[in-house]
C-alpha cells in the first residue's frame, strides 16, 4: 500500500465485500457511481435504488483517494484488498479516471486556520486529587473553519514538561515543512 493512500477505502471494502459479492450487477453499480461523480448534473443521479449508501460511499472513497494521488488503475488495485468489489471499483476507475481527476481537482478543502492565540500562567495550589502545587500554562487558540465565519475556541492547560513536549513537536513540524519546501 502507498503511505499516502488513506486506509478508509480498504476498511470500507473489507466491511462490505461479502455483501457486495452477492450483487450480480456490481460492475454496473460501480460504473454508475463513477458516472454520477463526473456527470451528476445530466440526469444520472444517485438514488438508493441503485445501491445502499454504504456501498456508494465505499466506491466514492476509493475513487476520490485514487484521483487525489493521480493513481492509475494498477496502483489503485495494489492499494485495495483483493476481492470482487475492489475489482469492480478498479474497472470503473479505469473507464472514468481522467474525467474523475478533472472533476475532483476542482474540489478543495482546508483545515481550520488559527486566527488568534493567547496564553497565561496560573498557579495551582492543590487539586481535588491532592496533587502538589505548581504553575501551569493555559493556552488558547481561536480558529475559523474555511466554511464558516464562527470562531471556535480551543483551550488546554499544561505543565512545564508538557509545554516542552509541545514546543518540541512544533519544532519538528516546522523542520518538516522547511525540508518539504526545499525539495
Amino acid at each position: 500500500m502507498n503511505e499516502h493512500f488513506s486506509k478508509r477505502p480498504s476498511k470500507l471494502i473489507e466491511r462490505l465485500k461479502d455483501e457486495a459479492e452477492k450483487l450480480e450487477n456490481l460492475d454496473e453499480i460501480c460504473q454508475k457511481l463513477c458516472a454520477f461523480v463526473v456527470e451528476g448534473d445530466d440526469g444520472r443521479e444517485y438514488d438508493e435504488s441503485l445501491c445502499d449508501q454504504q456501498l456508494a460511499e465505499t466506491v466514492w472513497s476509493a475513487i476520490s483517494e485514487a484521483s487525489k494521488f493521480s493513481y492509475d488503475e494498477n496502483k489503485l488495485e495494489q492499494s485495495l484488498p483483493r476481492c470482487r468489489l475492489s475489482n469492480a471499483i478498479v474497472n470503473a476507475y479505469k473507464v472514468y479516471k481522467d474525467r474523475l481527476r478533472d472533476q475532483l481537482s476542482t474540489v478543495g478543502w482546508e483545515h481550520a486556520r488559527v486566527v488568534d492565540m493567547d496564553w497565561r500562567i496560573s498557579n495551582v495550589l492543590e487539586t481535588n486529587e491532592g496533587k502538589q502545587s505548581g504553575s501551569i500554562a493555559e493556552i488558547h487558540f481561536d480558529t475559523i473553519a474555511t466554511d464558516s465565519c464562527d470562531i471556535e475556541k480551543i483551550s488546554f492547560q499544561c505543565d512545564v514538561n508538557q509545554l516542552q513536549d509541545l514546543l518540541w513537536t512544533f519544532k519538528e513540524a516546522q523542520n518538516s515543512l522547511e525540508n518539504l519546501s526545499k525539495s
